[in-house]
């Protein structure tokens, strides 16, 4: 079959294994060194009760976030193993009903190239030429590729002539008489260019001597023939294999056709129209540039009106594990708005282990896309194959990646929809690989959706207040928010202008945003280092995101907005970058209220980069320890400040090496010398808002 896929059951079920490994050994990684923490206050006192409260928290959010990650390896594998059995079920299935499609006229089921009665026996399968074909009763090659072959036989045997033998058909032909009443070789009367005569194939008409029950079907319809196409021509054996008539019993024991999905089916269409004639000898459609294309036109066009200096960009690679679709914008950390739903296997450069700081905050999403190809992609052996931006992509890069298929200013598109939710999409909480989130959102009742709204808006405003002081722009906008987050509170309708006035101060904020982005234009690839002013601008797109998840409480609140009020608040609390105010500083009381339960904290980020996929899937033998895979357990380090004295280290076999900081506020930090103490009477609440990175 052209373009097939080849798919071998074992092959799944060797990966469901490694899986099965993967998820053992992380559960062994992920329990609690118990006897060192029984010793820890023996050995340390009382003085050491707080360092002793943050480990405990620590190891157990470690424990938490093992168990998660097993479980999604055990349903991988489960998946893996249903997947093996599904396929050999079809493939039994289908040859089944190639089986019986052979009675579908009453003509038995046989092999291709089988003499029937009193026909002598052909030799090297091809039907004997002295067979007296007035002999032969009415019959169809419609049976070409139904009977009881199997269905990789393809052309059988009969099909395998000598390119010596394949010039005498139009000899034969030219011998029968034109008239419409001239009989073939199968004994149905044909008409001039009648192509029902192919039967020196073997496989296109029924051995002579076969029942008179296979001439004509209930009706007196006698169904198209199939002509087969010569050995050696592609696609012949396909052809045979699909040899049906369309609309006939036979159909109904085949599968239905699958429905395209809606991406996929405008992808095709755009493909379509690059192929037009552009009068270029040759010349054929980059396929990776029609995708980035595609999908960069839909976001256009589903952003409707962006915030001002808002650019999108859309890159493609192409390595071992096959072809990486990755989306960013210029705003943070690649920030996606609400209503955008992105093809399923679309990533964001952010969430793979080894996303630099240095690239955030600065003017060309096209850089951003650049510098991960040249950094995380060539480390996995992918490399650029197409990059397409909504703003102008820098003559360096063009020059840089001469071989790589770029386009500039990239117009909104109506060919895919994608404010729309379909099957083949998934909305921006999905996108950052935290399946644990997603849970969450999805246990709350429909009654609390609002309220839980509600918490995360005053917790990500309590936060922001606390963590730096605010710009001349965010002033304003903090107050406002402090007004409507009051009225809020106390249950009482908020005036439709102090909305306006809110998206107003947002957009304020957005412009302010534009002359504090970076130009790093005249900076080499690989040479960006993290700007002091890149604090100021983070500070401006965590005030953003306050305004982002108040202004959903302007409606009634969904579920999906709900999910889209938790990604931004993962955008601040989630942001490496980010730190809580230690407890020590004094700060005004901004306490949740005890009806509203803010639905994340940071201990529900701990190892949340393992449900984003690596790069490249390369070899499966790379794949088979935790240590080797993107985001794996090994890269959750000991909490910063949370180590125990020298010496006294935790065994080897149960603490991971550093490789990355933990997330923020999983661990509160140890108390340098001097300072005060963390007092671990304080509740959960205070503990995980406050806790530093």
């Amino acid at each position: 079959m052209p373009d097939r896929m080849d798919i071998d059951p074992e092959v799944l079920r060797q990966l469901a294994n490694q899986h099965d490994r993967v998820a053992r050994d992380t559960r062994e990684w992920a329990q609690p060194p118990s006897a060192w923490l029984d010793n820890f206050l023996p050995t340390y006192g009382k003085i050491a009760y707080p360092v002793y409260n943050a480990l405990v928290r620590y190891y157990d959010a470690r424990q938490r976030a093992g168990e998660r990650l097993a479980d999604q390896h055990d349903q991988t594998a489960a998946s893996l193993r249903a997947a093996a059995n599904s396929y050999e079920r079809t493939d039994d299935d289908i040859a089944s009903g190639f089986r019986r499609a052979g009675d579908e006229f009453g003509a038995p089921s046989q092999l291709p190239g089988t003499p029937g009665v009193g026909q002598p026996t052909p030799i090297n399968g091809a039907p004997s030429a002295d067979a007296p074909a007035a002999t032969a009763p009415a019959a169809t090659n419609t049976d070409a590729g139904r009977s009881g072959a199997p269905i990789d036989a393809g052309l059988g045997a009969g099909a395998a002539t000598t390119p010596a033998a394949e010039p005498a058909a139009p000899a034969a032909t030219a011998a029968t008489p034109p008239a419409a009443a001239a009989p073939s070789t199968t004994g149905i009367p044909t008409t001039p260019g009648d192509t029902t005569q192919s039967a020196t194939t073997g496989t296109g008409a029924q051995p002579a001597g076969a029942p008179s029950g296979a001439s004509t079907p209930p009706g007196g319809v006698v169904p198209p023939a199939v002509v087969t196409p010569a050995a050696g021509i592609p696609g012949g054996a396909d052809q045979t294999a699909s040899g049906t008539p369309a609309g006939s019993a036979g159909n109904a024991g085949v599968l239905p056709m699958m429905p395209i999905a809606p991406f996929a089916s405008a992808l095709a269409n755009a493909r379509d129209k690059a192929a037009g004639p552009d009068f270029v000898v040759g010349g054929q459609p980059d396929d990776d540039l029609v995708l980035a294309r595609t999908l960069l036109g839909g976001i256009l066009s589903a952003v409707r009106t962006s915030a001002l200096g808002l650019q999108w960009a859309v890159s493609v690679l192409r390595g071992p594990g096959g072809a990486m679709v990755l989306v960013t914008s210029n705003e943070g950390r690649g920030w996606l708005p609400a209503g955008v739903f992105v093809p399923q296997g679309t990533m964001l450069p952010w969430t793979v282990a080894g996303a630099e700081a240095a690239w955030e905050g600065i003017s060309d999403p096209a850089r951003v896309l650049a510098e991960f190809s040249l950094t995380i992609g060539a480390a996995s052996g992918a490399r650029l194959s197409a990059l397409v931006s909504s703003a102008e992509i820098d003559s360096g890069l063009r020059q840089r990646f001469g071989d790589v298929s770029m386009q500039s200013a990239v117009p909104p598109s109506d060919e895919v929809d994608l404010s729309v939710h379909t099957p083949d999409t998934v909305d921006r909480l999905a996108l950052t690989g935290m399946p644990q989130l997603q849970d969450k959102v999805g246990a709350v009742p429909d009654d609390k959706l609002r309220d839980h709204c509600l918490g995360l808006a005053i917790d990500a405003h309590s936060r922001v207040g606390k963590t730096s002081a605010p710009t001349p722009e965010a002033a304003a906008v903090r107050r406002l928010r402090t007004k409507i987050l009051d009225q809020l509170r106390e249950g009482a309708e908020v005036p439709r202008d102090w909305w306006d006035e809110l998206r107003d101060a947002d957009d304020l904020l957005a412009a302010a945003m534009l002359s504090r982005r970076a130009d790093v234009r005249r900076v080499e690839l690989g040479e960006l280092r993290v700007d002091d002013q890149a604090a100021l601008l983070r500070g401006l797109v965590y005030e953003r995101r306050c305004d982002e998840v108040l202004m959903l409480l302007s409606e009634n609140v969904t579920r999906q907005e709900l999910r889209d009020a938790v990604y931004a608040h993962v955008q601040i609390i989630g942001h490496p970058l980010y730190t809580a105010t230690p407890e020590t500083v004094a700060v005004p009381d901004a306490v949740v209220a005890q009806r509203y339960e803010v639905l994340v904290s940071e201990a529900d980020l701990v190892g949340a980069e393992t449900g984003q996929p690596g790069v490249s899937a390369g070899s499966p033998d790379a794949t088979a320890t935790p240590a080797t895979r993107v985001g794996s357990p090994t890269e959750v380090a000991s909490p910063a400040g949370t180590a125990p004295l020298a010496g006294t280290a935790p065994p080897a076999a149960t603490v991971p090496p550093t490789a990355s900081a933990p997330p923020t506020g999983a661990v509160p930090p140890v108390p340098p010398a001097g300072a005060v103490a963390p007092d671990p009477r304080r509740d959960d609440y205070s503990s995980g808002k406050n806790g530093a990175r």
